[in-house]
């Protein structure tokens, strides 16, 4: 086991190392606002469609009832969103969590 000193004490003290992340959980995409589109699918099911097929199983994305700068906004291609008025309304609107990512963040505003 590692040890580190302490100046303080003239002591060695155990630490313990974590295990690094699997490699899949370590990179991810972020998915938020993009100005195209491949197909017909709305713009933030493709978006997550294609990070699947990459190899992704993390992805970011944002959800907001902002005024500047809302959902429908930054996700508006080929997309149709319902009127929320909570961000858990708005989030039960997507069926991006149902998606086969180990990890979803999520970036609410």
């Amino acid at each position: 086991m590692p040890y580190v000193v302490s100046l303080f004490t003239a002591a060695a003290i155990p630490i313990a190392i974590a295990s690094p992340p699997r490699l899949e959980t370590q990179l991810g995409i972020a998915h938020i606002g993009g100005l195209y589109s491949f197909s017909d699918t709305d713009y933030l099911n493709e978006g997550a469609a294609e990070a699947r097929k990459i190899g992704a199983r993390c992805i970011k994305v944002a959800l907001s009832l902002d005024t500047d700068n809302p959902s429908p906004k930054l996700y508006a291609l080929n997309s149709r969103w319902p009127s929320a008025e909570t961000l858990e309304e708005l989030a039960d609107t997507s069926s991006i969590f149902a998606r086969c990512f180990q990890e979803v963040l999520t970036h609410l505003f």
